[in-house]
């Protein structure tokens, strides 16, 4: 009998609409190209979710799913914050358990049959006895530390500035406890391995990046929108970081753009915007809040300029390999293309300070060859190294190494 391998997610990565979900599907299937995988996850019944286990089932050699059991709003999240600190654990951890899917978990490996374990997330670690489980793989995505740190400094309410200060000083001592435990640490980037390892020099650490699928995202000739000074942005807008950076750049950057081009628009592309956003693009001719869209290409391609004006949160993000690979020029702050093997001015412009956020958008828009130029230049970046298949290989090796050591090989 060949290697298999127990894939297990707190969230069923389905739809591929956003960053965790994407990295999330293509290890997946990366892994189930050469093993026999069963996934372990949550859904919430909705359409989609059905979709999603159809699909995943003909990837998977099973699957098992469970009901989300988390819940939302206020009293939730202070009823978790209360448990958090019975416990001892950071509070992100608490709201996120799942007896079902713990439960669904030791079934699993009751069974004895597998070589090796991939978690997915610092969440799901939870579920596991790691000092008794097969050869654990966990995909962190993220430092959570370092995401409340960073989250604690832009936050406005001193209330939310303190929970994130405290999930982050529980998360610095709680991540390498956990890490120390397995057999690799998957982190997004070298920048995180030296955080990582600047905690505990024992724990050990694989460099695996986030991707980008080359063939379904190629660079398009279209029209373009609006007066042609279209900028968009692109992400789950129910998740902070993204709602962050939408209403910094109306707020903040757009305002100084309009001074040299009053005609400049802004796009934000992603499910679940806030209210305040939603009003933005209710009452504002310059600001378009589209919501879910079907294909975020249609929106990007016609835009001039793609813009990730991210403030806070870790691990590197997709969109920023998305508008590569659709050959768009981009403008990012340092922390929004963190992790990326860039090269500043040829590849994309990375500016933190608002007037030059909106000085190298003005640059763009008034030069369209060298937005021409830096497309292309970031085109053949993806190409070379954030091609999902070069990148799903990096992690199979991994479990292929775990397999050979207990002598069930995959060839």
């Amino acid at each position: 009998m060949g290697p298999k391998i127990l894939f297990v997610s707190q969230q069923l990565p389905w739809p591929k609409d956003s960053g965790g979900n994407i990295r999330t599907y293509f290890m997946l299937a990366a892994l189930a190209r050469e093993f026999e995988v069963v996934l372990c996850s949550t859904t919430d019944g909705s359409p989609g979710a059905r979709e999603g286990a159809r699909v995943l089932g003909e990837l998977c050699s099973g699957v098992r799913l469970v009901p989300d059991s988390k819940s939302q709003g206020a009293v939730a999240l202070l009823g978790g914050l209360l448990s958090s600190m019975l416990r001892g654990l950071p509070a992100v951890l608490v709201h996120n358990e799942n007896k079902l899917l713990q439960e669904v978990v030791l079934e699993e490996l009751a069974s004895g049959e597998f070589t090796s374990v991939h978690i997915n997330h610092l969440d799901t670690a939870l579920y596991f006895d790691l000092d008794r489980s097969p050869p654990a793989v966990i995909d962190t995505h993220n430092l959570l530390f370092e995401y409340y740190e960073r989250r604690a400094e832009v936050e406005k309410s001193a209330a939310r500035r303190w929970v994130c200060r405290r999930e982050a000083r529980l998360l610095s001592s709680h991540e390498p406890r956990v890490f120390r435990q397995v057999a690799h640490v998957i982190v997004c980037s070298r920048t995180e391995r030296e955080r990582l390892l600047g905690l505990d020099e024992g724990i050990g650490v694989s460099v695996i990046p986030n991707g980008v699928d080359c063939s379904e995202f190629t660079p398009r000739k279209v029209s373009p929108s609006g007066d042609g000074s279209d900028l968009v942005f692109v992400g789950d807008l129910a998740y902070g970081p993204n709602q962050d950076a939408a209403l910094y750049f109306i707020e903040e950057i757009l305002p100084l753009i309009q001074e040299k081009s009053p005609g400049v628009r802004f796009i934000a592309v992603g499910k679940n915007p806030p209210p305040k956003l939603v009003a933005c693009g209710e009452e504002r001719e310059d600001v378009i809040v589209t919501g879910f869209v079907e294909d975020v290409r249609d929106w990007v391609h016609p835009a001039a300029v793609y813009v990730v004006p991210i403030r806070y949160g870790s691990g590197t993000r997709l969109k920023v390999l998305e508008a590569f690979a659709l050959g768009k020029a981009t403008v990012s702050t340092r922390i929004g293309a963190e992790g990326i093997e860039t090269h500043e001015g040829q590849d994309i412009l990375l500016r933190d300070d608002p007037v030059q956020f909106a000085e190298a958008i003005g640059e763009l828009l008034s030069d369209p060859g060298l937005a021409e130029r830096m497309g292309a230049s970031a085109r053949q970046c993806v190409e070379t190294s954030y091609d999902w298949d070069r990148i799903g290989e990096a992690l199979a090796t991994l479990h292929r190494d775990l397999a050979r050591r207990q002598g069930r090989s995959s060839s």
